[in-house]
Order: C-alpha cells, then sequence, then structure tokens
C-alpha cells in the first residue's frame, strides 16, 4: 500500500464519525429545546378533562433515547389524594409496526410500584405489586381499612362500557378497624390474606374467585355485578360464606345471625344486593 493510500484509508477511518457527531447534536438539540411547559400543560389538560376532576404534575422531562420521565403526578379520588412519582413513560417498541403501537407506563405509588401497557385501541395491561394502603372506606368514612396489595394483574379494553377482560388480586392482609362507632362489640376485625379474580362477559362482572384465609372470619364467594356506565349505580347480586375462627370473640359470633344465615356447618350465608352506591344485605 502507497503513501497515499495509507492516508486516503485513514480518512476513511473517521468518516463513520460524522453521522455519529450529526446525531448527537440532534439528539442534544431535541433535549435543549424540547418543551417541556407546553408537553406538561398539555398532559395535565388532558388528564384533567379524562379524569373529569383536576390532575397536577411537575417535574416533566424527556430522556433518551425516547422516554418521558415525570417526577409526580396528584390525582384526587374517593379515597382521597393519590400521588404517583418516578413515572416513566415510553414506547413500546417492538410493536411500532404493527397496527396497534403501544405504550409503557411506570410509576411508585403507595409504596409500591405499578406497571401498565396501554396501545391504540385502548387495549390495557396493568400490573401491581407490594401496594401498602390505609384510609377510611369510602361510603362509610367511620370504618378505616389498612391493607397490602402483595399483587395484582388485570387486562381492560376501554370501550364505550369498560371490558374487564381479568383481574387476578391478592392482599396479604386486609383488616378492618372502627367498628365500635357501628356499635360493634370489637373495634377491629381481621380477614387475613384474600385472593380475588374477575372476568366480564358483556356488562356483567362475573366474582369468578374470592377465597380468605388467617383471619378472624374466612370468607368466600360468588356471584356478579351488571355494569353501569356510572360505575356506583352498577347492580350488585353476590353471595358470601363467613366461617368464624373458633376462638373468636362470642360477641361477634352472636351478631353473625342478625344479617347472616346460619348453616349446618357453623358457617354463615350472606347475600348482598342493590347498587355499589347503596349495598343492601339480605
Amino acid at each position: 500500500m502507497s503513501t497515499g493510500d495509507k492516508i486516503e484509508f485513514k480518512r476513511l477511518q473517521h468518516w463513520w464519525l460524522i453521522p455519529l457527531g450529526v446525531i448527537f447534536f440532534f439528539l442534544w438539540g431535541i433535549l435543549l429545546f424540547f418543551p417541556t411547559e407546553v408537553l406538561q400543560q398539555r398532559l395535565e389538560s388532558e388528564l384533567t378533562t379524562r379524569l373529569n376532576h383536576p390532575v397536577d404534575l411537575s417535574g416533566l422531562s424527556l430522556q433518551l433515547p425516547a422516554l418521558v420521565y415525570i417526577d409526580e403526578l396528584t390525582s384526587p379520588s374517593e379515597l382521597g389524594p393519590i400521588n404517583f412519582t418516578d413515572i416513566a413513560i415510553s414506547p413500546t417498541w417492538s410493536s411500532l409496526l404493527s397496527t396497534t403501537p403501544a405504550a409503557q407506563i411506570a410509576a411508585q405509588v403507595f409504596s409500591g410500584s405499578i406497571e401498565a401497557q396501554i396501545d391504540s385501541a385502548q387495549h390495557i395491561k396493568l400490573a401491581a405489586t407490594s401496594l401498602h394502603w390505609e384510609g377510611p372506606v369510602p361510603q362509610l368514612p367511620t370504618l378505616n381499612i389498612q391493607t397490602t396489595i402483595a399483587h395484582l394483574n388485570a387486562a381492560a379494553k376501554g370501550t364505550e362500557i369498560s371490558q374487564l377482560e381479568q383481574l387476578q388480586l391478592e392482599l396479604s392482609e386486609l383488616r378492618i378497624s372502627g367498628l365500635k362507632k357501628l356499635s360493634v362489640p370489637v373495634d377491629s376485625l381481621d380477614f387475613g390474606s384474600i385472593k380475588l379474580q374477575l372476568s366480564q362477559k358483556q356488562q356483567n362482572i362475573h366474582l369468578d374467585q374470592l377465597t380468605s384465609s388467617g383471619g378472624d372470619i374466612s370468607i368466600s364467594g360468588d356471584g356478579h355485578i351488571t355494569r353501569h356506565r356510572n360505575l356506583m349505580r352498577s347492580r350488585i347480586d353476590l353471595e358470601f360464606t363467613l366461617t368464624p375462627r373458633q376462638d373468636l370473640d362470642p360477641a361477634i359470633t352472636t351478631m353473625l345471625p342478625l344479617f347472616a344465615k346460619k348453616q349446618q356447618d357453623g358457617s354463615y350465608t350472606v347475600r348482598l344486593s342493590g347498587t355499589l352506591a347503596q349495598p343492601r344485605l339480605r
């Protein structure tokens, strides 16, 4: 190889730096001039409209290669303000060439983590782990619930009447306190660990599985809920079997027949009807 050829070869070796430099400065320009304030205001407005209550965002930024990061999102709910932190939104790369591109969302909430995938056909998949929550019961503010969602997996399609494809929920503990304010002889009851599985066919949400163990009262149940556009007006048709622990306070077991029917095996059955807003025991 001649001296001229060697010089030309060395030049060719460095040509790959040109497109790399162009890409670097292009991405740097996107990060520098990305309209974060405009996007943040747009997201706040869109979420407020869709959820029908105010939503506050803070700390929105763009991170490479294509990730939107939000420090904090606060949204009111019937359970009180919900505070999401460390929110990361990115495309699902494997779906970009399909007819239903999707986005992934990850966040921290209730001291645990949630992940969701949403595509352009409004299909939603949700997973959550280790969510710790304590607060009042929306319809009975004198009661307080303490629970941990160990695992949650759900899939739904956001059509005009949302279609719940499946929901699997596992609570590692569930405790209800404040019962004395309702003239119950004990102030709290422990329901132990609970497993719940739901599915939906048309407008009927079916209770496929409900079991609890390790608490003061074991519970099993079945039935369905007829879904309404206004969730709280959904109709309930559920039946539960309650089995008290043998050494449970007699003051509780003597109260069970007031609203539940005793069976020969010592368990009690109760039927729940009405609506989610106004349930009735019968």
